[in-house]
Formats: structure tokens, sequence, C-alpha cells
């Protein structure tokens, strides 16, 4: 990988067209760890919205109910559901880029499986960065 996580980020914002000319021959492993990291920070990002608006009322709930040990709570479920998004994602991937690839292979496309996957972990960026 050129450049690191972050300049290829940066290329795949501003000249996305040279981007994926510069990382077609990338072996799928570094493409890998490119999804893991921003997966990864978006998720974790998620987890904290998640926490401070959707949590933001029900601690009074919870207090009037006599549980007042919800802050503990909640932030396991924040740290569980963390988790989880990561692991369906990265299952998410692949089962994604398999009925992907089977389409492309149906209309005629020539690409080799992981160069779909490639092309999906390259083209989710501006979704890892944006939200």
């Amino acid at each position: 990988m050129y450049g690191g996580f972050f300049y290829n980020a940066k290329e795949f914002i501003i000249n996305p067209l040279d981007a994926f000319h510069r990382v077609k021959d990338e072996e799928l492993g570094v493409a890998f760890g490119y999804f893991i990291f921003w997966l990864t920070i978006s998720r974790i990002l998620s987890g904290i919205v998640v926490y401070i608006w959707g949590f933001y009322k029900l601690p009074d709930v919870f207090k009037r109910l006599g549980m007042a040990s919800f802050k503990v709570s909640a932030i396991s479920h924040v740290i569980t559901l963390i988790s989880v998004s990561i692991a369906l994602g990265i299952i998410g991937i692949f089962i994604i880029g398999a009925w992907l690839h089977f389409w492309i292979r149906r209309i005629g496309g020539y690409g080799r499986y992981p160069q779909t996957i490639k092309a999906m972990i390259y083209g989710d960026t501006p979704s890892y960065l944006f939200g």
C-alpha cells in the first residue's frame, strides 16, 4: 500500500479513478487491513453517537426503576454493539462480495473474486469517512 491508510482514503475521495488503478495489483490482505482499520474507526464513532444520543434519557428511567448501575450497563451494551457490528461488517463484506461477484460474472464480467472484494472495500471509503 502506497502512503498508508490516510493517504489512500484521501486519494479515494479526491481522485478515485487513479486510486483504483494504483491499488489494482495490491494483495487482498492489504486491502483487508485497510477495511478493518476504517471499519473499526467508523464503528467506534457510531458507538459513541449511540451512547450519547441513544442513552441520553434512559438513565432517569432506570433510576426510577431502581437500576442505579445503568451507566455500566449502557457502556457494556455499546461495547457489545461495536464488537458485533465489526464482526458483521467483516462477514458481510465477503457474503455481499460473493453475491455481487456472482451477478458480475452472470452479466459478462471477467474479474476474480478478490478483485470484487477489493473494489467493494475501497469503494466504501466515503461511507466510512462520512457516515
